[in-house]
């Protein structure tokens, strides 16, 4: 709830990068609420993206299957 309320605070967002992306219930949001012109969403878990896909059929998100660690 927190999230949701708050995220219109940080406008305008040219992209949105979320990391670890998980469930996807927080991108859903943001992809809801932002103008955001592109998402990113990386996690170390195939599944989670997956997961993540199926939830938000937005086509301006971009998946990657990442240690953030890895990712520059």
């Amino acid at each position: 709830r927190f999230f949701s309320d708050n995220i219109l605070k940080y406008e305008p967002v040219r992209s949105y990068l979320e990391i670890g992306g998980g469930h996807g219930l927080y991108v859903r949001e943001a992809v809801r609420k932002l103008k955001s012109s592109s998402f990113t969403v990386v996690d170390i878990s195939e599944s989670s993206l997956n997961i993540c896909r199926n939830l938000i059929k937005e086509k301006n998100i971009s998946y990657l299957l990442k240690d953030i660690f890895d990712y520059s």
